[in-house]
This record gives structure tokens, sequence and C-alpha cells, in this order.
């Protein structure tokens, strides 16, 4: 054997504590971290929007109004002003941004007034407004606030007047994302 191969060769032993080391540092930076020696938390992540407990059913009389096994994003008002052509606008915005996700979300505007015509085609509108907007008003829901209803037809989270959009956005996407209901 000349002196060049055998330099290229490395040792079996040292090729097997390396090996160990590699396996065995992930095992204990884990220990480590969960010890009372070293103080770290992960940031927990922050909602937008409010979450509502307890959990508010839908009487079965509204829910009926409602599109069947989705995600509602509503807002009622009693008349489509300035306030509500930016609403319409934002989850015209959110349901493009929300991708393949955003089938699962059907955005409902609650209206006493007249419907606009120059609405989009995948925002449902209610004509009977103020019998939604009564029972918001009984769980301290402002006119113009934007409620998110489960698949179930439970009030989940509300969202203030003048929401951010791509902050309810994320809350969305989230939701949907890693909820397990599946359409029947």
């Amino acid at each position: 054997m000349n002196e060049s191969t055998r330099q290229s060769t490395l040792n079996p032993r040292l090729v097997l504590v390396v090996l160990f080391v590699l396996f065995l540092a992930p095992v204990l930076v884990a220990i480590v971290m969960n010890s009372r020696w070293v103080e770290w938390q992960p940031e927990p992540t922050k909602n937008y929007g409010e979450l509502i407990t307890p959990v508010v059913a839908v009487p079965a009389g509204l829910r009926e109004l409602l599109p069947a096994d989705q995600w509602i994003l509503l807002a009622a008002f009693p008349e489509c002003s300035a306030k509500c052509t930016r609403d319409i606008d934002h989850f015209e915005r959110i349901d493009r941004a929300l991708g393949r996700h955003g089938e699962s979300l059907a955005p409902v505007l609650v209206l006493d007034a007249a419907t606009p015509t120059d609405l989009p085609a995948h925002v449902e509108v209610i004509a009977d407004g103020g019998v939604w907007r009564a029972f918001l008003a009984e769980l301290n829901h402002e006119s113009g606030s934007v409620v998110l209803i489960d698949p179930l037809g439970n009030l989940m989270m509300s969202f203030p007047r003048d929401f951010d959009a791509s902050a309810m956005k994320d809350d969305l996407e989230r939701l949907i994302k890693y909820s397990r209901f599946e359409a029947s």
C-alpha cells in the first residue's frame, strides 16, 4: 500500500465517535433547554381578534340564513355606508390573500336597507339585519363590528370596527389551516 492511500483513509473509531457526537448533540441540547438552569420560553402567538368565551351558539333561526359548513366572516350594518364598502373591499382582499384556504371562508354582509348592486359575487348579503344586530348587541358587539362564526355555528372571534385586514387575514389563515373541520 502506498503512503497516499494510507493518509486518505479515516480511522473507523474516529468516524464512530463523530457520528455518536452528531446524534447525541440534539438530545443534550434538548435536555439542557428543559432543565432548571436555562429559563427560555418560546414567544407566544398573539391573535388580533378577540376570542369569544364562553362559546355562544348562533340561534337556529339565524343559522339557517347562513351558508352551511363554512367559516363565516359576518359584518352587520343598518345600511351600506362608506365603512360597509371598505369592509367589503377588505373581505375581497382577504379572500384572495387566503388562496386555497379562502374556499372555506364565506363573507356575509347583514343589512337592514336595500342591497348594494356593486357587490362582489362571493359576498353573500342577508337583508334582515335588525335581528342579527339585536343578537350581536346582546353580546356587546357594536354595529359594524366583524365576527367569525365557525362551521358548527358558534361565534368564535370578534374583530374591532376598524380592523386591520392584514392582521385579520393572519388569524383567519391560522384558524382555517389548523382546523380539522371537513365539509360533509
